[in-house]
């Protein structure tokens, strides 16, 4: 488990890093997620991205697909934050959408831990629009609390 604030706030950076950099051209990292803050007193993070044309639905909304992958994220990397490893799968994620992310906004997601065993992480997270502080979404989330990638070699 992460020990302070700051090596939080520098890996929380790192890991949203990795999916705007390392993977700029990959569907998650063409989402640009922001770390805006968090803290590890209250087990908690906020990442904001903004509602960019290509994630548009036929009604101009952001696309329910693209806020669940937010979601999915913004939790996944807290979890990874606060576990210090470096692939993290997620388990289950349940959305609940309450309104529509309207084009040109920014959708701040909010996250935080109900509870983090050895082998689980649960997470609850909502989302709102920056520009009408209204929550849009809602999701509990559950990942594993270790890299389950297999090297080369090993048995499929």
């Amino acid at each position: 488990m992460v020990k302070d604030q700051d090596t939080m706030w520098k890996n929380l950076q790192a890991n949203l890093d990795l999916e705007n950099i390392d993977m700029k051209n990959s569907f998650n990292g063409k989402l640009e997620p922001r770390p805006t803050g968090c803290s590890l007193a209250k087990m908690c993070s906020t990442v904001e991205f903004p509602a960019l044309d290509w994630e548009l639905n036929q009604a101009g909304q952001v696309h329910g697909g693209i806020l669940c992958t937010m979601f999915d994220i913004s939790a996944g990397s807290l979890a990874k934050t606060l576990n210090e490893v470096k692939f993290n799968p997620t388990i289950s994620i349940d959305v609940k959408f309450l309104r529509p992310a309207m084009h040109g906004d920014t959708v701040i997601i909010n996250t935080k831990v109900n509870a983090n065993g050895r082998t689980l992480a649960h997470m609850y997270a909502e989302a709102s629009s920056k520009e009408t502080g209204k929550i849009l979404a809602t999701a509990v989330a559950v990942f594993m609390n270790k890299d389950t990638r297999r090297t080369e070699g090993e048995n499929k």
